[in-house]
């Protein structure tokens, strides 16, 4: 799983990529014009069938709105979430892995990346962290992050629910990324979780727990409830 960063230019170029790769699993190529498939690809995706040639010539660039149709679109077909989330202002940095080999300790952070979407629009990322003290694989982890996330995602759907717009939740897969010697937790293991709000790129609920502790909180969040849940599967204390 890619957290992308919110430069305009990189969301274009991913959302390019995301509508080529849509448009090649449905035998479009580049190279050659078949006019029922784009005109299927088109209704699929609900672009004008000029705009779907244009940007498959590389003539015409995506519209913030249709990025953001393209990567639910890409979402629903990959089985997976890939939303604009800038670099953690609680003071967590994703920096790229060091080649496997090298000598010194490493850990595993697990991740997921779900996301608040009305009409096909995606408004809201929510970034669930555990970071572990130790390396771990998938099959070895114990699913900690799961109880916490079910508990703010039900949280997060009904707290954005208002008369017009009724929020729905997508799901994303676990991820593991391995971090190495600093990047890993000192001690304790560590639970991160951010709301980001998409257009603006700005964190609007976070929560950072670790040793049995709230180390920071931004947004009127139900701490009191979290904390327990957190403090119910243990491994945060």
């Amino acid at each position: 799983m890619v957290l992308l960063s919110g430069s305009a230019f990189e969301r274009q170029e991913e959302g390019i990529r995301m509508f080529m790769g849509l448009s090649q699993n449905r035998g479009i190529k580049e190279d050659s014009v078949n006019i029922k498939k784009i005109l299927q690809f088109a209704e699929l995706i609900k672009f004008d069938v000029e705009s779907v040639m244009r940007i498959l010539a590389g003539e015409q660039a995506l519209s913030p709105e249709q990025i953001k149709k393209i990567r639910y679109l890409h979402a629903e077909e990959v089985g997976k979430v890939r939303v604009p989330a800038p670099r953690s202002i609680l003071d967590l940095v994703i920096i790229p892995p060091e080649p496997l080999g090298i000598e010194g300790r490493k850990c595993s952070l697990m991740i997921h990346i779900d996301a608040l979407e009305h009409n096909l629009i995606a408004y809201f990322a929510i970034n669930y962290k555990d970071f572990l003290t130790e390396y771990v694989e998938y099959p070895s982890y114990d699913g900690a992050i799961e109880h916490p996330r079910n508990f703010m995602n039900e949280f997060f759907v009904n707290f954005t629910r208002v008369k017009d717009k009724s929020m729905g939740l997508v799901e994303s897969e676990l991820s593991l990324e391995v971090r190495y010697k600093e990047e890993c937790p000192k001690k304790y293991r560590v639970f991160e979780m951010e709301l980001i709000e998409i257009e603006t790129e700005t964190l609007r609920y976070g929560l950072k727990y670790a040793n049995g502790r709230v180390l920071k909180s931004v947004g009127n969040l139900p701490v009191k409830e979290i904390v327990k849940i957190l403090e119910s599967v243990g491994v945060w204390q």
